[in-house]
Order: structure tokens, then sequence, then C-alpha cells
């Protein structure tokens, strides 16, 4: 009988607390692989795979942190429920999106 290798997974989970100036129906829908590319600097995911073309329960994307890929999987959506992000630089990005309407330059690359 032949066996497969098989590898543990690298995983990693974050809670962070956040506090975003704007309306659960404004936010929600920017932590999206694809809005994020309204006010986040450095956001450039490699893939993206949704039914809707926007974040959704059981979207998937990809994205690079230098050689490493990082897999990302959308395993609940709920606008009504929010969630926990895990960076600060994702509070003050959005924060000023919100307020400006522009992407907030010179944070940290996440």
């Amino acid at each position: 009988m032949r066996k497969t290798k098989v590898d543990k997974p690298n995983r990693v989970s974050y809670v962070y607390k956040q506090t975003i100036n704007g309306t659960k129906e404004e936010i929600m829908p920017l932590y999206c692989p694809v809005k994020e590319l309204d006010w986040c600097e450095n956001w450039n995911p490699k893939a993206v795979f949704s039914n809707s073309g926007l974040v959704e329960k059981d979207c998937i994307f990809i994205t690079s942190d230098g050689e490493t890929d990082i897999v990302w999987i959308v395993t609940d959506y709920d606008i009504e429920k929010g969630h926990d992000i895990m960076m600060d630089s994702w509070e003050k990005a959005m924060n000023y999106y919100l307020e400006t309407g522009k992407i907030l330059t010179g944070l940290p690359n996440f």
C-alpha cells in the first residue's frame, strides 16, 4: 500500500478589537478582497474565488507575504453580527477612508 505524505498545516488565528467610525452597513462591505483595493494601499490579492464577485460566505482569496501564499477562507459573513478583524492598520485605514474617501498611505504592509 502506498502512503501519501501529509504535512501539518501552519495555521494562525488572531483576535483583535477595533473601533471603526461607521455603521455595520458601511463597514462590513469594505472587508472584501475586492473592496479593500479602495482603502488599503498595499492590498493586492493574487486570486479571488467568489460567486458574487465580492466577499460572501465561502469566498476564498489568496494573498502573498513575500514567498509565502496565504489562503483566506470566509467561513461566515453576516453584516448584522459583524466580526473581529486582526490588525490595527485596518482600523486606521478604514477610518481614514470613511472620513476622506481616500487611501491612507504609509501603513505597514498587511
